[in-house]
């Protein structure tokens, strides 16, 4: 990609005629969308994707409506509850942002 780029702005191609040049190149084959799409891995990442899916769906679940119902029943438990899951979420967020 450097070098692509390298060649659009240092020798003064255009970004057009640098890409068509490279999709033309030997080996570069076009991809068609459904080809991009159901790519040969296209099961086994749909199977990781699923199990993150639903495996952070159950633990939010699981977490969330015992947490949920106990700040109903319990009044006293409900700003701490909402307080500490705004904290936790604030904490996750900021280190997801860093990286």
């Amino acid at each position: 990609m450097r070098k692509l780029n390298a060649r659009a702005e240092v020798d003064k191609q255009t970004f057009d005629a640098v890409a068509k040049e490279f999709l033309a190149a030997p080996g570069c084959r076009a991809r068609t969308l459904w080809s991009a799409i159901f790519a040969p891995d296209f099961l086994r990442l749909l199977g990781e994707h699923l199990g993150l899916v639903l495996g952070s769906l159950a633990g939010a679940v699981a977490l969330g409506v015992p947490l949920g119902v106990a700040a109903a029943k319990l009044r006293g438990l409900a700003q701490p509850v909402l307080l500490l899951t705004g904290l936790v979420q604030t904490i996750r967020l900021s280190r997801c942002s860093r990286s």
